[in-house]
């Protein structure tokens, strides 16, 4: 049984040695990412780049790296040893961050230049090498997506991706951390602290590489084309009808990233030399927002497998931009922690959402195509915003360098942008996400506030029935203590009487935590409050019951105590 072969020619343990092997190669790809890509743009900066070449170096490469995507497309369906192309391409990729690493510990050693300003001159280069790497790295992504729908059942996608995602951004978390504290700490000159960084990115991408190759690979040959009519693929899926549902989200994703890097490319520059964050706390506050996207990949897991992922795609559509007007509210370090926190929350869940739209196409021929063009959309989106916004930040008026008015201006309009874009666009996926009439404010509602506060009730509920039983308990147990000690009048009054005092105290201090964790819910969450406060209110009537109960019995056994004194 186990060496039965689906319709894809994959047995059950091939299925799943290969699974095993895709979660491996994503943790090292997070290292990679976490320690190596994050750190490119301040790199950059501590060579001396300015706000717009910080801006380019974030967009730039990434869409000529989406480019690369559509011009392998056509070429993609020929291949027959997936393995084999993909993990060279690995390769390759991971190559790149030996001259980006020899180039930071020239710079910080001095070849550029007697002071740190003059190694400027290593930007250029810097950027050249980061194009390659993006190139080499995106190339990969549409034939990547088509080989993870073969290989990972549609039953079991939501799943696994989503662990997946955990993941990698828990891993991506503790690089950033990692990293950031070196840093601060390595005691290396100028930029070669930022050279081991990248040789550490160089180490995770060959272990990730190897990973990947250990992947089972049975491409159908059906899914191999013999003939010229599949090198216009990706033109096919502009203009099918039957696809116009893909192309409206790629419109859309590509008009919200946009919106979107109007201000995300300006937000590391913003930290470190307007607000003079050290990297150690810039990178936790990096880090916090992958640590809150591990939390709710969970969360918004579930709501897919109920929902659909268009669902959570209206949903965190108009969440994200609230994201960018926290910025705007607030500089201190808590105020952008929370930020950040809620950063993790909106993004985990649209990027849940688009991960499981594009694998999910019905037609496995279209997937690599779909993949491309997402790809495409995102890489256009942020190449725009990031003109648009350094161009906003160019002409902004301002009065000095570190003046943080034209950032947060810009990090308005961001926010702006991001709801128009959403306004615009979401209604129209309205009529395909919510089954059984549901509203798209009632979605809302359902997966923000009653389905948490549901799970705060049930959690209270069972705090109370707890507290209860234990109230009961104490109560049979000093009823028993007491008629024990019955027998010896004096100390035995004195006993139960101090028994009565500590077990009243108890049960009553858990009653007023009862009561102080359903104010707490109910003030939290004001429609689903009332509810949660009944709840606690009747728990907490329970337990007064239980008190007055308890009282009665200590009042007959002091009364029983008396009657034995006076005989």
């Amino acid at each position: 049984m186990s060496d039965t072969r689906d319709e894809n020619g994959y047995t059950p343990a091939e299925r799943q040695r290969s699974k095993s092997a895709s979660l491996a190669d994503g943790a090292a790809w997070s290292v990679m990412v976490g320690a190596g890509e994050t750190f490119v743009n301040p790199f950059a900066i501590k060579l001396g780049a300015d706000s717009g070449f910080s801006g380019i170096i974030q967009t730039v490469p990434q869409f000529i790296g989406a480019l690369a995507q559509m011009l392998v497309l056509p070429i993609e369906p020929r291949i027959r040893n997936r393995r084999l192309v993909y993990a060279s391409g690995v390769l390759l990729q991971a190559l790149i961050w030996i001259p980006i690493a020899l180039l930071a510990w020239a710079a910080g050693s001095g070849l550029f230049g007697p002071a740190l300003a003059d190694s400027s001159s290593a930007l250029l280069p810097v950027l050249g090498l980061y194009i390659l790497y993006q190139v080499f790295g995106q190339m990969l992504n549409p034939g990547w997506s088509a080989w993870m729908a073969e290989l990972v059942t549609p039953g079991e996608r939501g799943s696994f991706f989503s662990s997946r995602l955990r993941l990698n951004v828990l891993l991506q978390m503790l690089a950033v951390l990692g990293a950031g504290w070196m840093l601060d700490h390595a005691g290396l000159p100028g930029t070669q602290a930022f050279a081991i960084l990248f040789l550490t990115a160089l180490a995770a991408r060959l272990v990730s590489g190897w990973f990947l190759s250990r992947m089972a690979d049975h491409r159908p040959e059906q899914a191999v084309p013999s003939g010229p009519q599949h090198a216009s693929d990706w033109r096919t899926y502009l203009s099918s009808p039957g696809l116009a549902e893909g192309r409206r989200f790629s419109l859309y994703v590509s008009a919200l990233i946009t919106a979107t890097y109007i201000a995300a490319p300006f937000f590391d520059i913003y930290m470190l030399s307007v607000l003079k964050f050290d990297y150690f706390t810039w990178s936790v506050l990096v880090a916090v927002q992958t640590l809150a996207k591990v939390f709710f990949y969970t969360y918004w897991g579930k709501i897919i497998d109920r929902f659909g992922n268009r669902a959570v795609l209206f949903g965190t559509g108009f969440l994200v931009p609230a994201v960018a007007m926290l910025w705007v509210m607030g500089h201190s370090f808590e105020w952008l922690f929370f930020a950040q926190v809620f950063s993790g929350l909106a993004w985990s869940g649209f990027d849940l959402a688009c991960l499981t739209y594009t694998i999910s196409m019905p037609d496995p021929s279209s997937r690599a195509s779909q993949s491309a063009v997402y790809g495409l959309s995102k890489g256009s989106g942020m190449l725009l915003g990031t003109l648009l916004g350094g161009a906003l930040l160019a002409v902004w008026p301002h009065a000095g360098a570190l003046d943080p008015t034209p950032f947060l201006a810009v990090f308005f309009i961001s926010a702006m942008a991001r709801y128009i874009a959403s306004a615009y666009f979401l209604p129209r996926f309205s009529e395909h996400t919510f089954e059984g009439g549901m509203s798209g404010g009632r979605f809302l509602w359902e997966v923000l506030a009653a389905q948490p506060s549901r799970r705060m009730g049930r959690h209270l509920m069972d705090f109370s029935e707890a507290s209860l039983h234990l109230a009961q308990t104490g109560t049979q147990h000093t009823v028993w203590a007491a008629e024990r000690l019955a027998e010896v009048p004096a100390a035995g009054a004195r006993m139960v009487e101090r028994e009565t005092q500590r077990t009243m105290r108890l049960a009553g201090e858990g009653m007023e935590r009862s009561a102080r964790t359903a104010r707490r819910i109910g003030q939290s969450v004001p429609r689903a409050g009332s509810s949660l406060m009944q709840s606690g209110q009747s728990a907490a009537s329970r337990l007064s019951r239980s008190l007055r109960l308890m009282q009665d019995e200590f009042e007959k056994l002091a009364r029983d105590l008396k009657r034995r004194r006076r005989r």
